[in-house]
Parts: C-alpha cells; sequence; structure tokens
C-alpha cells in the first residue's frame, strides 16, 4: 500500500465517523424535543395487565405451593397499592376542601392580599372611621344637652 491511498483511506474513515456521530447527535436531539413537543408519557395502566394467577404455572422447588409463594403476595400488594391509592385520593379532596375554605375566609375578611407589618386586616373590618390613638370617645357615655 502506497502513502497516498493509506491517506485517503483514513480521510474516508474520519469523515464516515463524524457523519455517524453527526447522526447520533440529531437522533437523540431530535428524540428529546419529540418527546416535550408532543407531552410523550409512558402508559401505566392502573390494573395489572396479567393476572397473579399466572404464577401456579411457574416452577417451585420451594416448601409453599405455588398460591402461596406467587398468587397471594401479588393479590395482597395490589390490595395495598388500591387502600393507599384511596387514602391518597381522600386526603387530597380533604386538602382542597381546606383551601377553597380558606381563600373564601381571607376573602372574606380582606386579607387576599398580605398587609404591611401592622396592619392586619382582620380586626379591622366593620371598624368606625376616625379613630385613632388615645381616642377613647367610644369608651365613656357623652351626656347629651
Amino acid at each position: 500500500m502506497t502513502v497516498a491511498s493509506l491517506k485517503k483511506k483514513t480521510a474516508v474513515l474520519v469523515r464516515c465517523g463524524l457523519f455517524l456521530l453527526l447522526i447520533g447527535t440529531v437522533w437523540v436531539v431530535g428524540e428529546s424535543q419529540a418527546e416535550a413537543q408532543y407531552g410523550y408519557q409512558r402508559y401505566r395502566p392502573s390494573t395489572p395487565v396479567l393476572s397473579p394467577y399466572l404464577g401456579l404455572t411457574a416452577n417451585n422447588n420451594g416448601a409453599l405451593p405455588n398460591y402461596f409463594a406467587f398468587v397471594r403476595p401479588m393479590e395482597n400488594a395490589q390490595q395495598t397499592i388500591q387502600n393507599d391509592n384511596r387514602m391518597f385520593n381522600q386526603q387530597r379532596q380533604e386538602l382542597l376542601k381546606q383551601r377553597n375554605e380558606l381563600q373564601r375566609l381571607q376573602n372574606e375578611f380582606g386579607q387576599g392580599v398580605i398587609a404591611p407589618t401592622g396592619q392586619a386586616g382582620w380586626f379591622k373590618v366593620g371598624a368606625r372611621q376616625g379613630g385613632g390613638f388615645r381616642n377613647t370617645s367610644h369608651y365613656y357615655q357623652r351626656w347629651q344637652k
């Protein structure tokens, strides 16, 4: 082989390598953009796709029968997950109710926006205007003429 042919082969290999690197980069970047663009979400069924009773056909060399070794634990785990999901949904609903009640009360008492220090609003609701420091006119009965 001559030096010239070796240089040509090296140049071709370098070009092919760079081309493959470019294709790989475009593929990876394009895949992540498509996932973000279309809101790709992995399918997650709410119930198991396969029955736990398929465990009855498994080879088991243990002391327990297949039902107690494979099927029953899977059923117990599914029941536990369902109970946890139910409890989670109940707690979420309760938190939403409490948040809505808090927002309603804040709006009712005029505290939708946080007031500056010393300007809390709940005790000012319905207060008479014109009152000030050391104004005791509302404490003592006035003599009428």
